[in-house]
């Protein structure tokens, strides 16, 4: 069959041959140990060869566990305070408030086998506290990354579908967030925010 002026394909007689997929024509040459992959299969091969990537992704989950799963099986709460009963030495938790007369507060306590990494200076165990800190952590990046992700999507759209005027406004706009150096910016923040 020939198709134009300069290509010609052997073997193909009408059209439906020619846009007919090269597995299912008779004779095809296919090799049986060839290996076929959808595309989301490709994406994980690829994500997995990159070194980098995996280790992020091990250290996201890690975090994650660590932020979710161990408070549950942890004795201490984030608010919980810690004191010491001044006879005998004893620990005595919040909730023991008829033990708390005679008992000081357990604040900046060196780690212990009770408090791994310690107490604050209102005598709250710094392990779960940095549990909990983690999970707002942690959800802040996931908001953001799903927020930016949404506003992309939605702006790359537009732009790609009108094109024209509409895509040079949200370029130009692109631009301008782009230009705005970070490092200065986050200063001028924190300097708000003290």
């Amino acid at each position: 069959m020939k198709i134009g002026k300069d290509v010609v394909l052997d073997g193909i007689d009408t059209m439906e041959q020619a846009l007919e997929p090269v597995s299912y024509r008779d004779g095809a040459d296919l090799d049986e140990n060839q290996l076929y992959l959808t595309p989301w299969q490709m994406v994980w091969r690829r994500f997995f060869r990159n070194r980098l990537a995996v280790i992020g992704m091990v250290t996201l989950v890690v975090m994650a566990l660590f932020c979710y799963l161990v408070p549950l099986f942890y004795p201490y709460s984030e608010t919980e305070q810690f004191y010491t009963d001044k006879a005998t030495g004893e620990e005595i938790r919040t909730y023991e408030s008829d033990r708390l007369t005679n008992a000081v507060l357990k604040s900046l306590e060196k780690p212990t086998s009770n408090h791994i990494l310690g107490t604050n200076e209102v005598g709250q165990d710094m392990l779960a506290r940095l549990m909990y800190g983690g999970r707002i952590s942690l959800m802040v990046g996931f908001v953001v990354v799903a927020v930016e992700l949404f506003l992309g999507v939605i702006l790359g759209g537009v732009a790609g579908y009108y094109g024209g005027i509409p895509n040079a406004i949200i370029m130009r706009m692109v631009d301008i967030i782009s230009s705005v150096p970070f490092m200065p910016l986050m200063l001028i923040i924190a300097a708000l925010l003290i």
